[in-house]
Formats: C-alpha cells, sequence, structure tokens
C-alpha cells in the first residue's frame, strides 16, 4: 500500500468532508454517514487492500430505513466507481457519488412500494418512474376504461402521502373525484394511523337490534359496553394500575433499567443509549402509501368497476361504453358505500328507505353507510312511520270520497 499516498488521502478526506458526516478516517477504516432525510440515511465504511490504491477501496454500506436490495445496489455501484479512479484518489469520488445518489434520487425510499406494483401490475397497465422529478406515472386501462395518473412524491416520503395529478380519464368526473378522495384517504391513514384499512364508523353498533330488543336498549347498552373503563375509575385495583403505569412511564423516561426491575413492573426496557438515538430515529410510524393508494385505483377502481355488478340488481355497474355514461339516469349511477363496494343509486334508495334498516352489505355483511342516506336508525324510524301515516290518511279519504 502505499502509505504516504493513504496518509494524504486522508488528510483531504478530513479537511473536506463535514465533521458531524465523518465518523472515523484512519488508515484502517474510513467511516461516513450522511441522512438527507431520516428516511434516506446511508453509512459507508471504507478499508483499504494492501496495495491500494492500484487496486479499488472495499465498501460496505449500511442504512438504518433503506430497503436492504437498493443498500446491496449502491454497494456494488460505489464499487464501480472507485474501479474509475484506479491508481488516484477513490475515498472523495465514492463518497461524492453515493451522497448525490441519495440526495438526488427522489425515489430511493419508495424502492418495497415501487418493486410491489411492478410485481402486482396487470397487463396492459403501464408504470413509469422519474427518479430525479420523485414521480411514478400509472396508465390503467379495462376495456373501453382508461385512467392516467402521476404520483409526486415529497422528499420526506413516506412521512407524506404523495399527490395524485389526474393526466386523462375516460370515467366522468364525479368518478375520478370519487377514485382520489378514496386514494388520498388511504394514504392519510397510513401515514397518521399506520394502517391503509377503513376505521368502523362513528357513532353505535354497525348491526342492527337484536330480535326482541328496541332500538333505544340496544343504543344504551351499546353506550354502556363503551363507558365500562370509566365505571371502574375510582375502584382500588384501577387506581393501583394507574399508579403503576405512571411508575412505568417514568421509568422508560430516565431509561433507568435497574430502576424498572426494583419495581417489578416489567423486564422490557430501552437502555439510555437506545433511547438517546440520533435524529434519523425520530421518524413517524407510519407506513409507506405509494403502493396501497396506487392499488387502490388499479384493483378497487379501475379494474374493478367496469366488470363487476350490483349485487341489488344483478346488472352490470358501468355501461361498456365510456360515452354512454352521460346518458344514464340517476338511479343508474354508481355510489361506493363505505365498506368500499359498489351499488346503482336506485338499488340503494330502495333498500335504504324502507325496514328493516340498518341492512349489511350483500358482498361483505357489513352494515351499509353512505353520506347521502341518514343512518340513524331512530330517524329512520320516524320517518317511515310518518310515511306510512300519511298513506293511510291518503286511503282513508279515498275510501269515504269512493264510489
Amino acid at each position: 500500500m502505499g502509505e504516504s499516498i493513504l496518509t494524504s488521502e486522508l488528510d483531504l478526506v478530513s479537511k473536506t468532508l463535514p465533521k458531524n458526516e465523518l465518523r472515523s478516517c484512519f488508515p484502517s477504516l474510513v467511516q461516513v454517514e450522511f441522512a438527507p432525510t431520516a428516511y434516506r440515511d446511508i453509512c459507508i465504511k471504507i478499508q483499504f487492500p494492501d496495495d491500494y490504491p492500484q487496486t479499488p477501496l472495499i465498501a460496505q454500506l449500511e442504512s438504518r430505513r433503506l430497503h436492504e436490495d437498493i443498500v446491496t445496489k449502491l454497494q456494488v455501484a460505489c464499487e464501480k466507481e472507485a474501479e474509475k479512479n484506479l491508481g488516484g484518489e477513490q475515498i472523495l469520488p465514492v463518497v461524492d457519488f453515493l451522497r448525490n445518489f441519495v440526495t438526488n434520487n427522489n425515489l430511493i425510499a419508495a424502492f418495497s412500494d415501487i418493486r410491489a406494483l411492478r410485481a402486482s401490475l396487470p397487463d396492459p397497465a403501464v408504470l413509469t418512474t422519474q427518479e430525479r422529478a420523485g414521480t411514478v406515472k400509472l396508465l390503467l386501462e379495462e376495456g373501453a376504461y382508461k385512467l392516467a395518473v402521476r404520483f409526486v412524491l415529497s422528499k420526506d416520503y413516506p412521512e407524506h402521502a404523495p399527490t395524485i395529478e389526474v393526466k386523462a380519464s375516460t370515467f366522468p368526473p364525479e368518478y375520478v373525484h370519487m377514485f382520489i378522495a378514496q386514494a388520498n384517504e388511504i394514504g392519510r391513514r397510513c401515514v397518521e394511523a399506520g394502517t391503509s384499512e377503513m376505521p368502523p364508523p362513528p357513532g353505535i353498533s354497525e348491526m342492527p337490534p337484536p330480535p326482541g330488543l328496541s332500538f333505544k336498549e340496544w343504543k344504551k347498552k351499546d353506550m354502556t359496553m363503551a363507558f365500562v373503563p370509566l365505571a371502574n375509575e375510582g375502584t382500588a385495583k384501577h387506581r393501583k394500575a394507574e399508579a403503576a403505569a405512571a411508575a412505568k412511564a417514568e421509568a422508560l423516561m430516565l431509561g433507568n433499567q435497574r430502576k424498572l426491575e426494583i419495581l417489578g413492573i416489567g423486564e422490557h426496557c430501552p437502555s439510555e443509549a437506545a433511547l438517546s438515538t440520533p435524529s434519523v430515529e425520530k421518524v413517524s410510524s407510519g407506513l409507506p402509501s405509494l403502493a396501497p393508494m396506487a392499488l387502490f385505483l388499479i384493483n378497487d377502481c379501475v379494474q374493478r368497476l367496469p366488470r363487476d355488478i350490483c349485487k341489488i340488481c344483478d346488472g352490470g355497474l358501468l355501461p361498456a361504453n365510456p360515452s354512454d355514461l352521460p346518458k344514464l339516469p340517476k338511479d343508474k349511477q354508481v355510489e361506493r358505500i363505505y365498506c368500499g363496494h359498489y351499488y346503482h343509486y336506485g338499488c340503494l334508495n330502495k333498500i335504504m328507505t324502507v325496514p328493516p334498516f340498518a341492512k349489511p352489505c350483500l358482498t361483505c355483511g357489513r352494515r351499509i353507510y353512505h353520506h347521502k342516506w341518514v343512518s340513524d336508525i331512530k330517524v329512520l324510524e320516524k320517518r317511515w312511520a310518518t310515511k306510512q301515516a300519511r298513506e293511510r290518511e291518503i286511503d282513508d279519504v279515498v275510501n269515504f270520497l269512493g264510489p
């Protein structure tokens, strides 16, 4: 190894790289770590063979957040970059190459999302990416129906969900608005709640009152069950549990394993080193949202709607030709209910306005919810009773005035 060459190169490295990135700079090991965002951290460990710089340096890459496959590919790319500089300085060119790639590739944090999309993309759908711009384009087709969208990822993805831009569509604007609104909601849930599943709707139980139980009694039972923890608030058992939880929280904040063992609350507590993690670890508990959002548009919208049927009338949801959509009457317009399944407006209106109320979805069995129809069973029963009374009055008048 050319000791003088390596020594001068290490001296240049120590003067060039920021101190907060250069972890070690010795002939035995050079370690550089940087993170343009919390989700794009990278650490490179460099060692030198005996005949360096006539042979390329040895690079090992690690990352807390990036997918292991992209880290492996980057490691191979760094080794090839070192081979381009045989006989000269290799450390700074390799570090600069790595920094530029991690900083400027705005899709690097979405590697697993894009790979999942490519694996599940149906024919003849097309997916294209622009890494520097951080965009993913999808062209989806099902028969004569088409939808072209572009996902724009922020630099701090997946901390924020991507935005969706509609480029072309043969679906009516109101349908496209429904698709995009639901996809954005999936992205929001992934980021904020850590799940792409739809939560149960607010209010009382999804199920209608059991036979023999009035709505008022069912609601009272539901509310009583919801407030069971509050009923025990004053008990000694509850106070003891509350004190134990407070003590455990204090022990976790202090990071004092010994204190936790003395209190006898639990065995597992992070050490002080684990609690004092660097800023790169301070990320949200959300999930990557690109794949769930795109798969919803693929599977639940473009691929599903043109060939799905209304389970109430057994008729097709959409006509074969998109040009026929503007001619459809209101009763044949498609509505998406809370659980994610589709029905004709007219079919839904027939079953939502007559008893028994709180009907289940014919596909999944969950109660049907939709903002266009009242979900309060009490209100529905009152309206039905009023309607029946009015019809009886009309019948009485007809009978009175009859022949």
